[in-house]
């Protein structure tokens, strides 16, 4: 699992709690083991981390201090399912809150930045190889993503 910032997990789950509460009122508070907000941000956090196996994201052990009331994997994917309406509202408050509903046009890029040459990556602990299929190459480095928008 790769390496992530549990001051980012934490301030991610802040966050979405924030546009929780803005969007819906909690209901069967006292019979929840963990609560909405920490269902949206898990998946969410997985995204951005790229992890690549859900199963792997939610058995892992490095978040039972963060998430320390975890319930089992098929209620938590029951539960997941069923806040797709939530979930959906909080990413249209988030996107209203940057100001992104304005905007037509969305263009999202990525491309490699390679750090060295292969030659000198054994001096590099800090990256891993990637793929770069559109330019069928292999490099050692970061990618880069970015979004674009269209004011008009």
């Amino acid at each position: 699992m790769p390496e992530f910032n549990k001051d980012f997990i934490v301030v991610t789950y802040v966050i979405i709690d924030d546009f929780y509460k803005k969007v819906t009122l909690r209901r069967n508070i006292n019979k929840s083991v963990m609560s909405n907000s920490e269902i949206i941000t898990l998946p969410l956090i997985d995204e951005l981390v790229t992890i690549g196996s859900e199963k792997a994201w939610f058995c892992s052990k490095n978040l039972r201090n963060l998430f320390p009331n975890s319930c089992s994997r098929t209620r938590f994917y029951r539960v997941r399912k069923s806040l797709f309406r939530i979930t959906d509202a909080i990413r249209k408050e988030f996107m209203e809150f940057l100001n992104y509903q304005y905007d037509l046009i969305r263009i999202a890029y990525s491309m490699p930045i390679p750090v060295c040459k292969f030659g000198r990556t054994h001096f590099h602990k800090s990256f891993d190889y990637e793929r770069c299929a559109s330019k069928k190459e292999t490099y050692y480095g970061f990618k880069l993503h970015a979004l674009v928008a269209l004011n008009r």
